[in-house]
């Protein structure tokens, strides 16, 4: 499940980037890009959900050797499959 939240989150710290940055760079800012806006609120977001995504990727691969087998041969059968 850790993995699920890391990629979820990174996910999600991707998306808002894509959609709140390109906004904040034109001359006619939209509501969802406005200087304050972006400042304070979508940067928090985006770094918290980037910190969040790391802690459990990171505790993901720490227990990776505690997974049960069942995982560890789903994850050996498709990255041997994928290469």
């Amino acid at each position: 499940m850790d993995l699920v939240y890391f990629i979820v989150f990174i996910g999600l710290a991707a998306v808002i980037s894509v959609l709140v940055v390109p906004g904040s760079r034109i001359p006619v800012q939209p509501a969802r890009a406005t200087e304050g806006l972006v400042a304070d609120a979508w940067c928090v977001a985006i770094t918290g959900l980037i910190a969040f995504g790391t802690c459990f990727g990171v505790r993901f691969f720490l227990d990776f050797d505690k997974r049960s087998p069942e995982i560890l041969e789903v994850m050996r059968v498709a990255a041997f499959s994928a290469g």
